[in-house]
């Protein structure tokens, strides 16, 4: 893990294991206190992971994505990582609020590579802005989109 990864890792937290298409469970057993380089450049720490139920589909030495859970929150707000914006001022987001794009000053808390929770600043309901330019500023008209036809979706309309 680099440096960044360091500060969320402790011993015991839950660890998701995929190895050769197979899926396994564990925990982190034991963070290197001796940091080395990666074939980047980068210093990187060794974790060790234990896997609950090894079997004999392990096989040493073979590549493996771990996902370690370093945090866990239920009923929160949750907003795209993307929407998010930081500034010498603090954290921000922009909404829609009466066909008006406005900004706004959020504190952020855990976060995974997808969403980051949102702990005070916004409220359920709320329309925030998820395409974010450097052409958007506080002030600006806006319309906001229909959720079909920004994925790319069809809409078929019938009619009775």
């Amino acid at each position: 893990v680099t440096k960044y990864d360091m500060q969320k890792l402790a011993i015991g937290q839950k660890a998701e294991i995929e190895i050769n298409d197979r899926e396994y469970t564990g925990s982190v057993s034991n963070i290197s206190r001796l940091a080395s380089m990666n074939a980047s450049g980068a210093a990187v720490v060794n974790i060790d992971i234990h896997i609950d139920n090894p079997d004999e589909n392990i096989i040493l030495g073979m590549e493996a994505k771990v996902c370690v859970q370093t945090a866990e929150e239920e009923d929160i707000l949750i907003i795209p990582s993307a929407s998010v914006n930081y500034s010498s001022e603090g954290i921000f987001c922009y909404i829609l609020k009466d066909g008006i794009i406005e900004k706004r000053e959020i504190e952020t808390g855990i976060s995974d590579d997808e969403f980051i929770q949102v702990v005070s600043g916004l409220s359920e309901g709320d329309k925030v802005v998820t395409n974010v330019t450097g052409m958007i500023e506080e002030g600006m008209p806006a319309t906001e989109m229909n959720t079909a036809a920004l994925m790319g979706e069809e809409t078929e309309e019938t009619e009775e």
